[in-house]
């Protein structure tokens, strides 16, 4: 099912409010807040990460592996490919 951009942006704003709600403290400018997502929820990102760009924020975007992608990794990978933990 795909939201049409108003609901997008609905959706975006009760995700940061869920996101203000969640912490105890304040976000204070230049924060940093890392958006992980699926290639499905692309434009939902993209609504996302203007919002928080224009609240004065630093999203960190971290697109998710596809289904191809985890299928191969469990597929193909060694034990030592298996626990390898990327830098960054």
């Amino acid at each position: 099912m795909m939201l049409t951009k108003k609901q997008m942006d609905k959706y975006s704003d009760v995700l940061l409010w869920a996101l203000k709600t969640a912490r105890k403290g304040r976000f204070k400018k230049n924060e940093i807040i890392l958006i992980r997502f699926d290639l499905a929820a692309l434009k939902m990102c993209e609504i996302l990460q203007g919002k928080l760009l224009d609240m004065g924020m630093n999203p960190v975007l971290r697109l998710g592996l596809t289904h191809k992608m985890e299928h191969n990794f469990y597929a193909k990978a060694n034990r030592k490919q298996l626990v390898f933990l990327g830098p960054g």
